[in-house]
This record gives C-alpha cells, structure tokens and sequence, in this order.
C-alpha cells in the first residue's frame, strides 16, 4: 500500500494471516507530530492460542524510505513455539535521549610573530684516560703484586689486584656513584709484572673534560718505588695515550641582518642573549634550556614586535 501523506513517521511491518502475507502500516507517534492516522478497515485483531513463546524475528533491517518515513524488514523467527504467527508488533522509542555532540574548535594564535630557536650543540666524543701499575726502580727478576685503588671524583673502587683483568676493572669503576659505562683495555704485563689499563668513558653521563682518576698504589708489593700513573701524569715511563672528552666552551655571536652581536659566552643566561638581541634593536622574549652533556644550550627567542628579523 502507498504511504499516507501524513508527516507522521511510519514503520512498515509485514503481518502473515492464516498463511497469506499482507501488508499495513503501524505509525510511531514523534513529538509535535499529527497521530491522526488510521488503520486499514481489512485490518482484525486475531485472537492467539496459548502456545509458547516463539523465537525473536531475524535478519532485522531498516532503511529510509522518505523524509518522514522508516521501512523495517525481517525473517521469519527460527522457531514459532509450536503455533502459528499471526503478527508482529514493532515498537519506536520517541524519547532516545540526548545524542552525544562533540565540538572542534579552531582559533587563531595572538602570540609573537615569530619564535626561532639558538641551539649550541657538540659531537659526542669518549675521554680516554690510562692507568699503569709501574715500578721506576727495581731488581730484574722481582714482579709487582698486591693490590691497587682507583679514586675518580672522590669515591674510591675496593681494592683490585695488581694483574686484574679488564672485567674486573670494568666492574669496579661502574660500581661508582658518578661512573655509568666504561671499556677497558689491558696490556702487558712488562718485565715486572706490570699492566697498563686504557680506560674508555663510554656513556653521555660522562661526557666532556671528567675528572682524573687517581690511583692508590699502598697495597702494591715490589722492590724499589711501585706507583700508578694516570692522564696528567709526567711521572716517566708511563706509557699510553689519554684524550679529554668533547665539551663546549668559549664563546657565540649572532647575527641578524647585516648586525651581529658582541661575543655570547657559551652558557649565556637568557637575560644575557636577550640584551645581545636588544643591542641590534630587536624587542625579543628569551627562554634558556639545557645544558646537555657536552654543556651545550638552546636559547628560544620570541620577536614580540610586529615583525621579526
């Protein structure tokens, strides 16, 4: 049958009577809409036998047939409880609840015109320091034995025999509140029993010029003057190549336009690059960060007038 003209909303259901389909209309009444819809006349309530309850319907679809029309379309149910579907109620919620809005905001930023970062910054290269244990003065023949400390930064390793291996040295350097990797190398021995240990500081947390280590050479055994030798050392015959890590210092100047800056020292304040910038008459905002292992900065400078560089 044709839809009414009626602006109320219709749910289409399909009712089978006595074996024989036939379709009518079932209106769901929505808010502020006319409910003045009626029935066809061929339409009898049928009276149902007491049986069990059948199934739910199936293969339940709904679609758009109009404006202001539903079409709602489904199978038979699996089972019919041992009697005979005579019809279908379809039922249309007109109080849903509130549906979920979600709001997107866009806005236009007022800050400075422009924001530019200066960023100070180094390779990472591993300070290398040597140890040694030595004798400058002994009888040929004699070995040096015992044991050794190594000191760095105020905190003292338990003691390390005179012949231990790079393992062994390794473990009790990182055991160091202020040592986080290293790798050592072991040479030797010499004539006497000596061995020379290079010493690699591996990690970011130790990066730049570090402090010396310092041996302690009292538990060492051996005849004339026993001794450990470490980067820094003039002490002869030390032996052994050391290198300072990569670290910044010294000093930057900035350039803008054909103006450049007198010289920045390279851990400058933010109040100091900022008065470097007012020198070349930029009105700038300065924030400092850093620094990182190699003592480099990055300075982020705001232009807070209405043009930058």
């Amino acid at each position: 049958m044709s839809p009414r003209a009626s602006p109320a909303l219709r749910v289409y259901a399909a009712l089978f009577l006595a074996g024989a389909a036939c379709t009518t209309a079932w209106a769901a009444t929505i808010p502020g809409v006319s409910e003045d819809i009626s029935y066809p006349a061929s339409l009898r309530r049928l009276a149902l036998n007491a049986a069990v309850e059948p199934d739910i319907t199936t293969d339940v679809q709904l679609s758009i047939a109009g404006p202001t029309e539903l079409l709602v379309e489904w199978s038979h149910p699996l089972s019919d409880g041992g009697s005979q579907v005579t019809g279908y109620k379809v039922e249309w919620d007109t109080d849903p609840g509130v549906r979920e809005q979600q709001v997107i905001s866009c806005a236009v930023v007022t800050g400075p015109n422009d924001v530019q970062s200066i960023t100070t910054a180094s390779p990472f290269i591993p300070e290398v320091q040597v140890v040694q244990i030595m004798t400058t003065n002994s009888t040929f023949g004699h070995r040096i034995d015992g044991t050794f400390t190594l000191t760095y930064n105020g905190e003292t390793t338990w003691n390390l025999s005179a012949s231990a291996l790079e393992n062994d040295v390794e473990v009790a350097l990182e055991a160091l509140p202020d040592i986080d990797t290293v790798a050592v190398v072991r040479t030797g021995p010499d004539v006497y029993g000596g061995f020379r240990y290079t010493i690699t500081f591996t990690s970011d947390m130790n990066a730049g010029n570090l402090p010396i280590l310092v041996g302690e050479a009292d538990g060492l055994e051996g005849t004339g003057n026993v001794t450990v030798c470490a980067k820094g050392s003039t002490l002869a015959p030390c032996t052994g190549t050391s290198s300072t890590g990569n670290q910044i210092s010294g000093t930057f100047t900035i350039t803008v336009g054909t103006k450049t800056t007198a010289a920045i020292p390279y851990n400058a304040s933010a109040y100091q690059v900022q008065q470097a910038l007012l020198s070349l008459n930029q009105t700038v905002a300065v924030t400092r960060t850093g620094p990182d292992f190699q003592l480099g900065y990055s300075w982020t400078v705001s232009y807070t007038a209405a043009a930058g560089p």
